[in-house]
């Protein structure tokens, strides 16, 4: 039977992928208060981590200044407090 050294080498090379890839995200250095607006940009709209989208969002809005609103919202990760409410009913 061919089926379980084909099933074994596709887990295997599956699992070399996820490493590698993992290991390659790692490297891409974390969004901080020095990094430029735009590259600010690029990282909230593109990353495929979601914290680091986060991380890049809330620190746009501090650098536009003081907004309760949209902080509030970027907080709540884009959800209203009603939307919370109805969704908990």
């Amino acid at each position: 039977m061919r089926l379980s050294p084909l099933l074994a080498a596709s887990g295997l090379g599956t699992l070399v992928v996820l490493l590698i890839a993992r290991g390659l995200l790692a490297q891409i250095p974390r969004p901080t208060p020095d990094t430029p607006p735009a590259l600010l940009a690029l990282q909230q709209r593109w990353a495929l981590d979601p914290e680091r989208r986060r991380e890049a969002a809330l620190l746009r809005a501090a650098a536009a200044g003081p907004n309760a609103d949209r902080r509030q919202r970027l907080l709540a990760g884009g959800f209203d407090a009603e939307f919370l409410a109805l969704s908990a009913v």
